[in-house]
């Protein structure tokens, strides 16, 4: 495989799961927990009564995380709970001093017989809690896992695919020599591999965020449901694998035999192109021709392939009906002296590339081919 597109598998490999990570923290910690403080502003306070306070010290990790942990009795409506809820965001963690200063003041309560106040949830009153301050210090230490991981994550997925898509084309054993075959084929089989396979990474991805749901609309987080985005992506990314699927089954790998070979800077480009489509005079066929410089910018997680085009011509190819009932196209352009051959594919490198496109009922055509291209004074044969 080429370096550049083990690269670019690499990112993808990498990113998926860094997006994950930024995208599982934000739907399953931070939106749920910022639900709950806003729904603890309506819940109405009672009076509590410590049973014991302390404050928790885990030495498992690196380094020693805080937990404030009580157990006391409230009333409400005439009816006696128990609870141990101290915040609401419940956990250990050593982000500032929120955890040890709510430790301090529930034991100097607790040792001072003193009751503190708790808010209740008027619809569970088994629910309660003694603090519904928000731990801003852990939203912010979340958010950056939520805005460099998923940012990261994201932008590398997306970097990785779009230059696998891009490069796969430009991938030919023929780059920078002739060869004897003047057959050219297209890239669809490979653009369907890369879909479906990003398809189904991102779809299980998104699953593991759907699966808590139910859980959460239970608990009257409706908030969550913002995390359906993700599937509803996923659903489109689908039907596009679909359509890449139809087309594949539909017109099969599309072969452009060239008129002459190699095609000429400087001369004529021609080519004909059979496809398994019964023939209609009335359908069109759009070609496009482009001479492109491809380019690396960036390093490491931050690479990713420009494109700028040199030139480009465009048209409809002329059909007909071919001798085995499909539909034969043949199309030339007349190719300007001053543009640059084919190159070996580098991190900077010209290359010429073909795109055919028709609207057609049921699933649309296109298609893209890389041309040989080089520098010669011979002329496009005429009779095709």
């Amino acid at each position: 495989m080429n370096k550049n597109l083990q690269v670019y598998w690499m990112m993808l490999l990498l990113g998926l799961p860094f997006a994950g990570v930024g995208l599982i923290t934000l739907f399953l910690s931070i939106l749920p927990n910022l639900f709950v403080w806003q729904q603890m502003k309506s819940w109405p306070q009672v009076s509590a009564e410590l049973q014991h306070a302390e404050l928790v010290i885990d030495n498992s990790g690196d380094s020693s995380t805080y937990s404030p942990k009580a157990r006391y009795l409230y009333q409400y409506q005439g009816k006696h709970y128990t609870g141990e809820r101290v915040s609401i965001m419940e956990g250990s963690d050593n982000i500032g001093d929120f955890q040890y200063n709510l430790a301090y003041v529930l034991k100097e309560a607790w040792r001072q017989q003193q009751s503190v106040p708790a808010w209740v949830n008027p619809s569970n009153p088994t629910e309660a809690v003694l603090n519904r301050d928000m731990h801003w210090g852990m939203v912010g230490f979340q958010m950056i896992f939520v805005v460099m991981f998923g940012s990261i994550g994201i932008g590398l997925s997306y970097s990785a695919l779009s230059n696998l898509l891009r490069s796969t084309p430009m991938h030919k054993p023929w780059r920078g020599q002739r060869r004897a075959s003047p057959e050219v084929s297209c890239n669809s089989k490979s653009g369907l591999w890369l879909t479906w396979g990003f398809t189904l990474i991102w779809n299980l991805l998104s699953l593991l965020g759907v699966t808590a749901v139910p859980r959460e609309l239970a608990a009257g987080n409706f908030f969550f449901l913002l995390i359906l985005v993700f599937p509803l992506i996923g659903i489109y990314l689908l039907y596009q694998a679909i359509n890449t699927t139809l087309d594949w089954r539909r017109f099969g790998p599309l072969t452009l035999r060239l008129h002459p070979y190699p095609c000429l800077i400087g001369g004529q480009f021609g080519g004909t192109l059979e496809l398994p489509l019964a023939y209609n005079n009335q359908q069109r066929f759009h070609v496009r021709l482009q001479c492109v410089h491809s380019y690396a910018t960036g390093s490491n997680k931050n690479r990713h392939l420009t494109e700028t085009i040199l030139w480009q011509a465009q048209g409809l190819a002329d059909s007909q009906a071919s001798a085995l009932g499909g539909t034969a196209l043949s199309l030339h352009f007349d190719i300007p002296d001053n543009l640059p051959a084919s190159e070996p594919m580098s991190t900077d490198y010209r290359f010429w590339r073909l795109e055919l496109a028709a609207r057609l009922p049921g699933v649309n055509l296109r298609r893209e081919f890389e041309i040989p291209m080089f520098a010669t004074a011979e002329q496009a044969r005429s009779d095709y």
